[in-house]
């Protein structure tokens, strides 16, 4: 069954819509988790430092790296997703032989890279690299899980950085991937 090009539009606008009511979504848990998570994070680190409770020092970092490794898991379906709106505002750019819809093309490229995204960025590392740095602190001041505490903030840093490095690469991972399941289905459908 053929449609005809204004139900395909119509078929793609709405897609458009859906995948953006989905970003929003994911845009407000991303905030919340991180909003929360960080509160919750640096009140059992103040009253930890209070009580003197050396021992809930040595996981803080280890909350605070599952909050960041779910804050990355959900940037990255963001992202995902904004590269297949990305192939979806070009098909109907295309199909109208005009630039109507350029959010993705256009205006989030800049948003990506912008200061204050950065320095954002820049903060959270200083405060998990700050958070580790007392939790090795606290195993040293017990004297118990002094190298397991380095080895386990070193690894869970390693892998954050290889993850952020990961979620960079989604937008366009996801644009590419979205080409390349079109040619691949038209070509299965003219053979």
């Amino acid at each position: 069954m053929m449609i005809d090009e204004k139900d395909k539009l119509y078929a793609l606008i709405e897609q458009c819509k859906s995948i953006d009511a989905k970003i929003t979504s994911y845009h407000v848990i991303s905030a919340r988790i991180l909003g929360i998570g960080m509160a919750i994070v640096s009140a059992i680190l103040a009253v930890s430092v209070k009580e003197k409770n050396y021992t809930i020092l040595l996981l803080l970092p280890i909350a605070l790296y599952a909050i960041f490794f779910y804050w990355l898991n959900i940037n990255s379906w963001i992202l995902a997703q904004g590269g297949y709106k990305k192939y979806l505002e070009e098909k109907i750019n295309t199909m109208c032989h005009e630039p109507l819809f350029l959010w993705e093309t256009g205006v989030v490229p800049k948003r990506h890279i912008n200061l204050s995204n950065t320095c954002l960025n820049v903060l959270y590392v200083i405060i998990l690299l700050l958070f580790s740095a007392i939790s090795i602190w606290a195993a040293f001041k017990l004297k118990k899980f002094f190298i397991l505490s380095i080895v386990i903030n070193l690894a869970l840093l390693l892998i954050l950085i290889i993850s952020f490095l990961n979620l960079n690469n989604a937008f366009m991972n996801s644009y590419n991937d979205s080409k390349k399941i079109e040619k691949r289905i038209l070509k299965e459908m003219t053979s």
